[in-house]
């Protein structure tokens, strides 16, 4: 559970650094999406699962932002 919750943390890290910097991409965004979707079902604790689903909400529109900026390039 604690070497999840680095990676996790990790990834959201790369995220924070990305978008400060304005160099976020498609795969930092799938990284925080997989990282936070594994494993979900081992835990129990209601608070940190509403965390979890607000990240992977996040995620989800920043990586269908990043999606139509590309599709609008090409």
């Amino acid at each position: 559970m604690q070497e999840r919750a680095s990676r996790v943390l990790d990834s959201l890290d790369v995220i924070q650094r990305g978008l400060v910097g304005g160099n976020i991409t498609v795969s930092d965004m799938e990284r925080v999406k997989t990282s936070v979707s594994g494993n979900r079902e081992k835990i129990n604790d209601p608070k940190l699962l509403a965390i979890l689903d607000e990240v992977d909400l996040r995620a989800q529109v920043e990586l269908a932002k990043l999606e139509v900026a590309r599709d609008k390039k090409v």
